[in-house]
């Protein structure tokens, strides 16, 4: 029995199982358990048969024969009976393990053994950078990976005998233990993580970048990968510390913190328009991502939203390649190394027509008008009365501000956590996962088109008025700055909108 179990494993071992292969080689090791059962219980019988005795008196020799003969016919049955004891056990043994890992959670304690923590929102975990890319003279895109992920499926003998004994065990092969978690942030939309600096215990959030296509965020979801757009800040300690990393350096993450739920908020409308400032590109593209892999709304006559961005830079190298809101710099985006730019084509490539994207260059004398807004917005009506702020330096900390301008959109949506301008005041900017379009508007597909706004504060406070600090949090605040002057130039059509800071 031991023999042929030896055997086994080390055929199991010389090639990468298969569920075939484990079908087989549980089949095997069950039937010799049972053959070697049931030749147990038909020997027993006929050895403990007592022998004819002899009518004539044997000889000396002959009696000292027969005695070592009968020993070894009675100590054969004790053998039998011990490899059959065996036998049983190591098989209760294999069924109660298979048991214990379907319902007892054992599979995923030995798990954690490995991979270690999961990514959660009280404690920071470790990660290891992966790859560091440099995409202008300042900004960097920074992946990592869990520490203890596996770059690869566990191919060692171990491991693979592991997988023919135990089909249902995952920690052998299992890459990490964040994939769970991972999904339910993408699915969710925007999410972000905080980022320590070890040396004065301070850290910073950062949005994750979307992966250009489906098979890439597959390969992402199974390494744990997670790659940020990253901007050396002078004074910065985040930055400055996360610009010094190289691949095989530590990192410690803490999170996912999800952000705005931009599905149920859109609703059955079908507009965004996102204004980015600098790294703001990256909750930009998640939105993007949650908004257009959506399928299709049925009940908005077949189309599905579109997304426009205008991302504000101050560098030409920030952002080679996009055009600007007039149509301008002719330059092709897929001749840039870029990887922002590209992974905007790319994104381009997978929405299509839905998703629209154009850029403004300080260091040209470019800035996002009102007229850029409205084009994107779908508005025919002139920003008459509308100041221009060309003139304000949107990445500086105290811009000059137009006035607020007070809420006049209708009551119907005044208790609506999603839609109530009112209620998003006080928002500190996160929903809480629910089943989507979950909201108390009257009408039977309600939502609202979006405004969104990502940036440095100046560049927030220029375009939607500056956030506030409420209770230990960062919200909302009242909207300001150029959406409030839209507003107020055409309140009809700004009614249906709402403005988020991100």
């Amino acid at each position: 029995m031991t023999g042929s179990v030896l055997v086994l494993s080390r055929r199991v071992c010389a090639a990468v199982p298969s569920p075939a292969l484990i079908s087989l080689a549980l089949t095997h090791v069950s039937r010799s358990i049972i053959r070697h059962l049931a030749n147990g219980r038909a020997r027993a019988p006929g050895i403990l048969t007592p022998c004819r005795t002899v009518a004539s008196t044997p000889k000396a020799g002959a009696r000292s024969e027969e005695s070592s003969q009968s020993g070894q016919q009675e100590q054969e049955p004790r053998r039998t009976g011990a490899a059959v004891r065996v036998a049983a056990s190591i098989l209760a043994a294999w069924l109660a393990l298979n048991a214990g890992l379907e319902v007892g959670g054992l599979d995923e304690w030995l798990a954690g053994l490995r991979t270690g923590k999961p990514l959660n929102e009280v404690r920071f975990v470790p990660y290891i950078v992966t790859s560091r890319e440099q995409v202008s003279p300042t900004a960097f895109i920074l992946t990592v990976k869990p520490k203890f992920a596996l770059d690869r499926p566990d191919t060692s003998p171990s491991g693979r005998l592991l997988s023919v004994l135990f089909p249902r065990l995952q920690f052998p092969h299992t890459s990490h233990n964040n994939r769970a978690i991972l999904e339910k942030a993408w699915d969710h939309g925007l999410w972000s993580v905080e980022i320590k600096q070890p040396q004065i215990q301070v850290a910073r959030d950062y949005t994750p970048l979307p992966a250009p296509s489906r098979e890439a965020e597959q390969h992402d979801l199974h390494f744990g990968h997670l790659r940020f757009l990253i901007r050396r800040m002078d004074g910065g300690e985040v930055s400055t510390y996360l610009s010094r990393l190289q691949v095989g350096d530590t990192v410690e993450l803490r999170g996912p913190h999800l952000g705005f739920d931009v599905r149920a908020r859109l609703g059955s409308s079908d507009k965004v328009v996102f204004l980015a400032g600098g790294t703001g590109i990256a909750p930009a593209l998640q939105t993007a991502r949650a908004v257009l892999d959506t399928e299709t709304n049925p009940h908005n006559n077949n189309r599905k939203p579109s997304v426009s961005i205008l991302w504000a830079n101050r560098h030409r190298a920030d952002c080679p390649g996009i055009p600007s809101p007039q149509g301008t710099q002719p330059v092709d985006i897929s001749s840039s190394s870029n990887a922002i730019t590209s992974l905007l084509e790319q994104m381009k490539a997978r929405y299509g027509d839905s998703l629209h994207y154009t850029s403004t260059v300080d260091d040209e004398n470019a800035r996002v008008t009102p007229p850029d807004i409205l084009r994107a917005a779908g508005s025919s009506s002139p920003p008459a009365g509308t100041r221009t702020l060309w003139s304000i330096p949107f990445f500086s900390s105290s811009p000059s501000l137009p006035t607020t301008v007070p809420d006049r959109t209708s009551s119907n949506t005044t208790t609506c956590k999603y839609h109530s301008v009112s209620t998003l005041i006080s928002s500190p900017g996160r929903d809480e996962p629910t089943p989507q379009n979950h909201c108390a508007c009257a009408g039977a597909f309600p939502g609202k088109n979006l405004l969104m706004v990502s940036g440095p504060e100046g560049f927030i406070s220029a375009f939607s008025g500056p956030k506030r600090w409420g209770e230990g949090l960062e919200l909302q605040g009242p909207v300001g700055g150029m959406a409030a002057s839209l507003r107020e130039a055409d309140p009809a059509f700004w009614e249906k909108w709402l403005v988020l800071k991100l």
